[in-house]
């Protein structure tokens, strides 16, 4: 007897490395900045995906403070790749985050 097993063909995506916003901007949200994805073979299109997301590093105006100090709402990114954040007001600096 053989007997031939699924195996899952892991979702691939690419992310945008840039995004400049303005200091007092608020809200975010950046459509495509996840883009390229792909669920996987034609047969696993129905899998739903959840985009991980993790500060590695910062820095900003308020000191290094892993995003506690530039962000309202940490980033997020849905499963159509949009990216959504809110700023805290008068803060400005640059944050680093891996996504998976």
């Amino acid at each position: 007897e053989i007997i031939v097993l699924y195996e899952n063909h892991p979702p691939t995506f690419e992310v945008q490395t840039n995004l400049d916003v303005l200091e007092n901007s608020g809200q975010t949200v950046e459509q495509g900045f996840v883009f390229n994805i792909s669920r996987g073979r034609p047969d696993e299109e129905y899998q739903d995906l959840t985009f991980n997301v993790a500060e590695i590093g910062d820095s900003s105006s308020l000191g290094t403070t892993l995003g506690l100090g530039l962000f309202l709402e940490a980033p997020s990114i849905d499963q159509d790749g949009v990216l959504r954040f809110t700023l805290q007001p008068n803060v400005f600096g640059s944050a680093d985050f891996s996504v998976w």
